[in-house]
């Protein structure tokens, strides 16, 4: 029988679908229902059964490495159909001669993990109570309730109470979900008004920067011979002019003028490239060109 696999994710398979009791790969190995990473000092991943007969398998949440991390994304995608996964912090604690730190899970304890997992929904709540536009905190916070909840069940565990706060925090995040769109068109205007200083200076050619945060504008190039965009883009003024009489006819579409060319000819506006101008910017620049 093979033991040791050159690729963790071989192993991860092996281990998940509990086909032999041992493995070893690249700095992780399995026995039995326990998976490690490094040393048996980090559990990855446990594979328990519930008092109804559920297979479940708890994944270790808690941080550790990036390698570590690695072989938690190989053990995640290897768990096949039909077993309940929870990530969950396991218990931390000191053992051996060098008084090593550990993580690892035992189902006679699972009061332990549960206390942490409310820390951690306690402190989402905080979160949300203190946020100004996220409202994700709360749902993180609702999901991980959810689990302690489903958690409890299984393993006929006492349903804890909720985090203080609790109804507070769900006010704040739909309150900030209701309002979102409020904001974000508040954050469009004040671009607007950051920027409106900045193109009338780029108009006078005072300011040659390019700016994306508004709607595409255009100028003539100072000697004439060239329109520019607020994006940076140049065209020449006389290939534009041939153009302009195709525009007016709305006869452009898949014209190319210096590499760009025509999507869109519109009464409202005209796309060229990823330039998106309104027919009032293009008969701006162009009353100047002739």
């Amino acid at each position: 029988m093979k033991t040791v696999f050159s690729s963790n994710s071989e192993l991860a398979h092996i281990w998940a679908n509990q086909l032999q009791y041992e493995g070893r790969g690249n700095s992780m190995f399995f026995y039995g229902p326990v998976i490690y990473s490094y040393g048996t000092h980090y559990e990855i991943a446990r594979f328990v059964t519930a008092p109804n007969g559920q297979r479940v398998c708890f994944v270790n949440s808690n941080g550790y490495s990036s390698s570590t991390a690695k072989h938690t994304n190989h053990v995640c995608n290897a768990i096949p159909d039909g077993i309940l996964v929870f990530r969950v912090p396991f218990i931390s604690g000191v053992a051996g001669y060098w008084h090593r730190q550990t993580h690892f899970i035992d189902v006679n304890q699972l009061d332990k993990v549960i206390d942490a997992m409310l820390i951690q929904c306690k402190n989402l709540v905080f979160d949300q109570l203190k946020a100004v536009s996220n409202f994700f905190y709360f749902l993180d916070a609702n999901e991980k309730f959810d689990e302690i909840k489903e958690i409890c069940n299984l393993f006929e565990l006492e349903i804890p109470a909720r985090p203080e706060n609790w109804d507070k925090a769900k006010e704040k995040a739909d309150h900030l979900r209701s309002t979102q769109g409020e904001r974000e068109k508040a954050k469009e205007l004040k671009k607007l008004d950051k920027n409106k200083g900045l193109l009338s200076k780029w108009l006078n050619h005072e300011f040659n920067g390019q700016l994306y945060d508004i709607p595409v504008h255009l100028r003539l190039s100072k000697d004439g011979s060239k329109i520019e965009t607020t994006k940076g883009a140049k065209v020449e003024t006389a290939k534009a002019l041939v153009l302009l009489e195709k525009l007016q006819k709305f006869d452009a579409v898949g014209e190319n003028i210096n590499g760009f060319t025509v999507i869109e000819n519109t009464l409202d506006h005209v796309k060229i490239g990823c330039h998106v101008i309104a027919w009032p910017v293009i008969n701006q620049v162009f009353t100047k060109a002739n």
